[in-house]
Order: structure tokens, then sequence, then C-alpha cells
């Protein structure tokens, strides 16, 4: 009786020990000290080989490594021993990474068959559908991630989906289901954006300006202000943007070509070559630099 009672505390002993290194390990990742997660879970697995929490936590930590084939030898084995949804997720993660994009759906989708309501599946599946270019599967995924947690970002995603699908109406009410969007710079940058296609230049110009006033070195903000200033036929405040960027990013070969472009369109054209020249030193097959350089040299001659 005595030995039985020995073995039992000796067994939790053990099971106390590798609950604690499991969690030092998982605040040694959080705290960005890989090499010391490693040896928790190292340590975790020196005691039970077949401690599941520890194998997808390395698995995990060999991801964030970019290591992707050795994180998914130990997804497997984690799965193995016990299939949780989130194992299956960062194995899907994992596959993805490696271009292997119908495994990486199929651990997603037998994630969701345990786990329905298991968000992060959800999400992945809907990003992964968006980098496949399948478009109308994303909307589902992410309406139903929406269902389950009405996340700015999630529907922020969901409204870009329908921005590439060129509706605009649907992106807008979509963005306008979030009660409150006026600390979320982003809302404001996709409202323009529709607004800017649908040709309502003024409440693009205002969604722009919104978006700029919260984080105004965000390029992608400014370059879409510019080109809206250029289809409002206000010139000379497009091209002061395009300056602006320029100033803060001199090796960005778009905006130089806009640049170039605007000058072309005030007849300096001497200028705007210049403009395409840089453009092309910094990307030489740059199409559109290549095309207006062509164009103004004709127009020259």
């Amino acid at each position: 009786m005595l030995e039985i009672l020995k073995t039992i505390y000796s067994k939790k002993m053990e099971l106390t020990q590798i609950v604690k290194l499991n969690n030092k390990g998982v605040q040694h990742f959080l705290n960005h000290e890989l090499e010391g997660a490693k040896i928790c879970y190292e340590s975790v697995l020196a005691l039970n080989p077949e401690d599941a929490t520890a194998l997808n936590n390395l698995g995990f930590l060999l991801h964030h490594e970019k290591s992707f084939e050795n994180a998914l030898t130990y997804f497997e084995k984690a799965i193995s021993i016990e299939a949780k949804p989130n194992y299956l997720v960062n194995s899907g993660n994992s596959y993805a990474m490696l271009g292997k994009y119908s495994e990486a759906k199929k651990q997603y989708l037998k994630a969701m068959k345990i786990a329905p309501d298991h968000i992060t599946g959800w999400v992945s599946l809907a990003k992964l559908a968006v980098y496949m270019k399948a478009y109308d599967e994303a909307i589902s995924h992410w309406l139903k991630a929406i269902q389950l947690d009405e996340k700015e970002g999630y529907i922020i995603e969901l409204a870009k989906i329908y921005i590439v699908k060129n509706e605009f109406e649907t992106a807008l009410d979509c963005l306008a289901t979030i009660s409150n969007c006026t600390d979320n710079p982003e809302i404001w940058f996709q409202i323009g954006r529709c607004e800017f296609q649908l040709r309502n230049h003024g409440l693009a110009k205002k969604a722009f300006k919104k978006a700029l006033s919260q984080l105004p070195d965000r390029l992608d903000f400014r370059q879409y202000l510019a080109l809206n200033y250029i289809a409002m036929g206000e010139t000379k405040a497009g091209l002061q943007q395009f300056e602006f960027i320029l100033k803060l990013n001199p090796e960005n070969y778009q905006a130089l070509t806009e640049k170039g472009i605007i000058l072309c369109s005030m007849e300096l054209f001497d200028e705007s070559l210049i403009c395409f020249d840089k453009a092309l030193v910094m990307k030489h097959d740059y199409a559109k630099a290549i095309q207006y350089k062509s164009t103004v040299e004709a127009r020259i001659k």
C-alpha cells in the first residue's frame, strides 16, 4: 500500500513539474526568450515524451523560427496523442507556409469539425481563401468568424474582399456596422478607397484626411489622397502629396512614376523623364514607368 501511495505521489509531483515547465516555457516565449522556452519544453519531453502540450508548444516555437518542416513533426505527434483544434490549426499554418495549401485546408477543416466555434480556424480558412483568390469562400469564412466575435479587424478584412470584388457599396455597408470608427484610421482608409472608386471624391478626401490625421506617415494613405486630388483636378495638391511621400521614402519607384505622370500632364517633360529614369533605376522592369517614359519621349520628338 505504501509503495502505491509513493507511486501516486511521485506521479503527481511529476505532473506538477510538467505543468510548471510548460507555463514557464510559454512565459519565456512571450518575452522573446526562445532558447529558454525551448529548454523548458524539451525538459517536459524528457520527463514525458508523450506530453501533447509540450509537443505543440515546441512546434509553435519552431514555426516562429520558420523551421516549418520540423514544426510539423511536433504538431503531428501532438495530434496523434490528442487531436485538439488548436494543434490542427497550428499544423495547417505550417503546411500553408510550406506552400502545401490543400493539406493546410484539410487541417483547418478537421479543426472546425471538432470545434465549430474555434474562431482561429475560421480566420485561418478565410486568410487561406483570400491568398488563393477564392473570394466567395473567404467571405463565407469571415462571416462565420464575425458571428463568433465582431472584431473590427475581421470586419475590415471582409470589407477589403468586397473592395477587391468591386462591390464598393457592400464594403461601405460592412464598414458601417462598426459602431465607432473614429479611433481606427484603417477604417477611414477603407471608406476612402470605396468612395474614391465610386467617384465620390469629396467624401474620399475627408476619409483619407481623417486616416492621415492619426497616421501621417502611412504612405499608402497619402498615395490614395494624392490620386484623389488628381481625380478632383487639383493637380498641384496631388503633386505635393507625392513629393511628401518621396521625402519619407526617396526610393518609392511607384510614387516617382506618379510624380512623373503629373509633371507630364503639366507639360514639364524633362522633369517627368528624370522621375521615370529614377524609377527605372530602382525597378528596371516597372511597366508603368516604361510606358510613360516612351510616351513622353515620343511627345518630345
